[in-house]
């Protein structure tokens, strides 16, 4: 069934509709004095020049959203919605139609009612919204006729969280001039786009703008302004680069949702309670949906057929460590009106550092799959820290020893998953392998003096084991090794510090360059190595299985001596 046509069995196009009862959802909306009416055309973009002309038709059922009501466009392709200033009116772009590109790439798919631009008193360090001029109220929207196949790809990072313009060099060098040659529908960034500098967004949205596909942005704690005095002014500049800080919008089979997991507490934070043995400390932002966000998500979700692929990316996760600035304290409330849908992947970032979740379902859900949160590792690695590489770039990995990089979604029907791809790194490179000492490995006051394994004598065989770091394991994965042409032996998770990020701290006399330090990872897989050993080269072949169902090789070849 048609976004179009299930809309048309909940609501009359035209009516300004919200789904809570579907839901058992109450709503409260309440709309300030000054909010006015906005209206406009939804229209079929036929000669792609933007403006609407005579032959080209008004699109119907359309949904056209204010961030907390959708209405659908009637035959004409007309709508009309309440708005308030500083507040945006987006298109939730239907299947097989994409809009035009704005300057920087971004999709024009928003427009905010800003007239007088952001409020002077605010006192901003970053430039807010500029007044819109909008002096009819009237606001339309091209739509381009274009077909969208069953199965797509999408380039997905999270965190490229440059500070610098040599940061902004590294993401050039290590990621954005590889995306220019992926093959993808569009690209998203899961939040923090920069670290606190807003500035670095004009050159950021050039960069990600060479891309030949519309690129989508989300906002992080760190794309906040910090002298906003509350969260409803906290995102001005983010909103005059990207629109609307939650929306939503169909990729062939897909829906996908943008969410502003972030609530800024303001320039004074609030104190946190100390917990044992911690001092009490102040925090600026906490995660939470605001209630406009889960009200807005209520009727946007209602125009989904429960058996569509929902794929929804946010910056701070619901699954954390019951720790305000890391998990999202109302995540409950978002997984109530998510578990309606049978086939659902939540995309979060944030923790530098990659992870799988698998929250239940209620008992009244429709479907009892869990759903799945994929904790994305960052694009900037270890915050673009570490020693620099060969061709001058900070090898910036993350604590667990993960390389920093990006990910590739595939979507088929109603089926998604995700693919890591470290940057500038073959898409094989999905795991290390070393084979080293077990007293090294475990004892953290041993210092890895070196990662490739010299011949092993004969009578060091059993204090050796294989040690792999299997970049995306979680706790659907499994790790074989095999000798030779022997049978595949299971290895064993064993969290503990990564091996190869350890070795580069005993490099680093400056532990300043290393950021961030060593931490035990869970994706560490162990197995002795076999005693029975010959003299002699061997080959050794691991292989892994994500959460996914995807497999995975990599291949080391060492050396026994007699």
């Amino acid at each position: 069934m048609s976004i179009g046509s299930y809309a048309k069995n909940l609501s009359r196009a035209g009516q300004i509709v919200t789904f809570a009862t579907l839901f058992n959802f109450t709503v409260s909306i309440a709309w300030a004095t000054e909010a006015v009416f906005v209206s406009g055309t939804v229209f079929q973009d036929d000669n792609g020049d933007g403006k609407r002309d005579s032959t080209e038709p008004g699109l119907a059922e359309v949904s056209v959203s204010n961030g907390i009501e959708i209405t659908f466009t009637n035959q004409e392709g007309h709508y009309e919605l309440p708005v308030n200033a500083g507040q945006a009116i987006f298109v939730i772009k239907p299947r097989n139609y994409r809009f035009h590109r704005r300057p920087d790439g971004q999709p024009d798919f928003y427009e905010i009612y800003a007239p007088d631009g952001s409020p002077d008193h605010l006192s901003l360090r970053y430039p807010g919204l500029l007044p819109s001029g909008h002096e009819t109220n009237s606001i339309d929207f091209a739509l381009i006729e274009s077909p969208e196949p069953d199965s797509f790809s999408a380039a997905v990072l999270a965190d490229t969280q440059v500070q610098s313009d040599s940061e902004l060099t590294y993401l050039r060098e290590d990621i954005i001039t590889e995306l220019m040659e992926v093959d993808a529908a569009f690209a998203i960034i899961a939040g923090d786009l920069v670290f606190d500098n807003l500035a670095l967004l004009p050159r950021l949205n050039r960069l990600f703008g060479r891309l030949d596909y519309p690129w989508y942005a989300v906002p992080g704690n760190h794309d906040v302004n910090f002298q906003a005095p509350d969260d409803a002014f906290s995102l001005e500049t983010y909103k005059s680069f990207y629109g609307p800080p939650y929306y939503s919008f169909n990729v062939g089979p897909a829906h996908f949702v943008v969410l502003d997991s972030v609530s800024y507490l303001g320039p004074e934070g609030r104190i946190l309670e100390a917990t044992p043995g911690e001092d009490p400390r102040t925090i600026l932002y906490e995660g939470r949906l605001s209630q406009n966000q889960l009200t807005w998500l209520a009727a946007d979700l209602a125009t989904v057929p429960k058996d569509q692929l929902v794929v929804v990316v946010m910056h701070i996760p619901v699954a954390g460590r019951d720790n305000p600035e890391l998990s999202v304290l109302n995540g409950s409330e978002l997984l109530a009106l998510l578990e309606r849908q049978e086939h659902l992947l939540i995309l979060s970032g944030h923790l530098h550092r990659a992870s799988h979740h698998y929250h239940p379902r209620s008992e009244t859900a429709g479907s009892t799959r869990p759903v799945h949160e994929h904790v994305l590792g960052a694009a900037s690695g270890g915050w673009w820290g570490g020693p620099l590489d060969a061709d001058g770039i900070a090898i910036a990995r993350q604590s667990d020893g993960t390389p920093n990089g990006y990910y590739l979604l595939t979507v088929t029907g109603n089926d998604a998953k995700m693919r890591f791809k470290a940057a500038r790194r073959p898409a094989d490179h999905q795991m290390r392998v070393h084979i080293l000492p077990v007293h090294g490995a475990k004892s953290t006051g041993a210092e890895l003096n070196r990662l490739v394994s010299a011949p092993i004598p004969v009578e060091q065989l059993p204090a050796m084991e294989i040690v792999v770091n299997f970049f995306e394991s979680g706790p659907k994965s499994e790790v074989h090794f095999a000798l030779e042409e022997h049978e595949p032996i299971l290895m064993t998770r064993s969290p503990r510090k990564d091996p190869a990020q350890r070795y580069l701290e005993n490099l680093q006399r400056d532990r300043r360059l290393l950021w961030p330090k060593p931490k035990d990872s869970n994706k560490i897989w162990v197995a002795p190595l076999p005693r029975d050993l010959d003299p002699g080269l061997h080959r050794l072949t691991v292989e892994a299985t994500d959460d996914y169902g995807q497999q995975h090789a990599k291949t080391l070849l060492f050396e026994v001596a007699p």
